[in-house]
């Protein structure tokens, strides 16, 4: 994943530290006990340390307690270590991850413990981080249905946009307008969907409907979904909507998933 703002090489880091194990009775199976202060996930435990760090600093603390830097094994210790980042760091941005190229001959990339590296979540290419609302998005210039745009986010890991206030509206639509280069009136899908039964809309990745800015009426007996009308001249963003999602337009994906992203030869998790 490609980001716009610029990210300090000072961030917090997350080692892991090899946990004490108790012998136990032969008819029980062993227990991890963990230092305090730290979490347990699988056989080793985890530590968020606040302070930040280089790279190679935050590796040489984690050594001085008995551990490394955090290699990442799976999905679900990919998102143990997000969740642990998001509870103990202060509004992170990224952290450290055990992850470098500088072990190898052939610069390949490698865990610093020399555990084998079999999972990975690099990031995509052409996203871009906004400060403002700690999210991710992707324009999709092809002008094409909403349907097929939002399958599109979907396997990417993502999803149609959402919008929560005025602010982000204004970020969104300036975000689009600069991104597909329009030079004229033009509108873009976003991830909201009619439900003809309460007659009530819903952003489809399930956050509240907590502000709209509509130009219309939108009571219908049709299933809509919403899209955004930008008007250059004005630099007002209203919301529209179009009938069954078949007109062909462009959209944006937005995900506040956790990637991997590569930092010359270093390796941290994107929140």
């Amino acid at each position: 994943m490609s980001f716009s703002v610029v990210l300090t090489l000072l961030i917090p880091l997350v080692v892991a530290i090899n946990s004490d194990t108790t012998p136990a009775p032969p008819t029980t199976t062993d227990t991890v006990i963990c230092p305090n202060g730290t979490r347990r996930f699988g056989d080793l435990c985890y530590k968020a340390i606040k302070s930040p760090k280089t790279w190679i600093n935050a590796e040489f603390d984690c050594i001085k307690q008995g551990g490394n830097l955090a290699s990442v094994s799976s999905s679900f210790l990919n998102k143990f270590l997000v969740d642990s980042a998001k509870e103990n760091f202060d509004s992170p941005g990224a952290f450290w991850i055990g992850g470098t190229s500088s072990l190898t001959n052939d610069s390949s990339w490698a865990w610093i413990d020399w555990s084998n590296m079999s999972y990975t979540n690099w990031a995509s290419d052409n996203w871009t981080y906004i400060t403002a609302t700690n999210k991710c998005y992707k324009i999709l210039p092809k002008n094409t249905t909403w349907f097929n745009h939002r399958t599109t986010c979907l396997n990417l890991g993502a999803d149609l946009v959402s919008i929560h206030s005025q602010r982000d509206n204004f970020i969104i639509g300036s975000y689009a307008l600069t991104s597909l280069n329009a030079n004229q009136n033009q509108s873009f899908y976003i991830g909201l969907s009619y439900n003809t039964s309460s007659q009530t809309w819903f952003w489809v990745d399930n956050t509240p409907v907590d502000y709209t800015q509509f130009i219309y009426s939108t009571t219908s007996s049709y299933q809509l979904v919403g899209m955004i009308d930008m008007v250059p001249t004005s630099l007002q963003y209203v919301w529209d909507y179009d009938y069954y999602g078949t007109s062909s337009l462009p959209s944006i994906c937005e995900s506040d998933t956790f990637f991997m992203k590569k930092l010359k030869n270093v390796m941290k998790i994107k929140l």
